[in-house]
C-alpha cells in the first residue's frame, strides 16, 4: 500500500473537491441531494498529475526516441548501400550483392520497427492498466473505510 500513497492523496483530493462525495445535479440544493453518496473521479486528471506515471511515460518516450534514432541511422546506411550499388555498372557482381544486402536490411528494419512499435504500445497499455488498477484499489479501500 505504501507505493499507492501518492495515488491515494490524488484520489481523496479529487473526492473532496467534488463535493465530499455528494452528487448534486445543476440547480439542486444540498437538501435535495440523494441519500446515497456518489463520487465522480476525473481519471484523466489523475493520469495527468500522477508523478510516477508521468515519469514512467517520459522514460518510455525517451526509449522510443532512441529506437527511432537507431532505425534512422540504419535507414541512412541502407541509402548509402543503395547509392553505392547505383554507381556500379549493371553486370558487376558487387552491384547485385549490394542490392540484395540493401533489400535484406530494409526488410529487417521494417520488421524491427513494427516489433518495437508493438512492444512500446503494450508497455504503454500495461502502464495505464497498472495505474488504473491502483485507482480502483484506492477507491475500494476508501469506500470500505467510509
Amino acid at each position: 500500500m505504501k507505493r499507492n500513497v501518492p495515488l491515494l492523496w490524488i484520489v481523496v483530493a479529487t473526492l473532496i473537491v467534488l463535493g465530499g462525495g455528494r452528487y448534486l445535479a445543476f440547480g439542486d440544493s444540498a437538501e435535495d441531494a440523494p441519500k446515497n453518496d456518489v463520487a465522480i473521479l476525473d481519471v484523466s486528471r489523475i493520469f495527468k498529475e500522477h508523478k510516477r506515471f508521468r515519469a514512467q511515460l517520459e522514460g518510455m518516450k525517451k526509449e522510443v526516441e532512441a529506437a527511432e534514432a537507431a532505425l534512422r541511422m540504419e535507414a541512412e546506411e541502407i541509402k548509402a548501400i543503395v547509392a553505392e550499388a547505383a554507381s556500379l555498372d549493371q553486370g558487376e557482381p558487387l552491384k547485385q550483392q549490394l542490392e540484395n544486402e540493401a533489400a535484406e536490411r530494409q526488410v529487417r528494419v521494417q520488421l524491427k520497427m513494427s516489433t518495437q512499435k508493438k512492444e512500446f504500445m503494450e508497455q504503454e497499455a500495461d502502464l495505464y492498466r497498472d495505474v488504473y488498477t491502483g485507482i480502483e484499489t484506492v477507491v475500494a479501500d476508501y469506500c470500505r473505510a467510509h
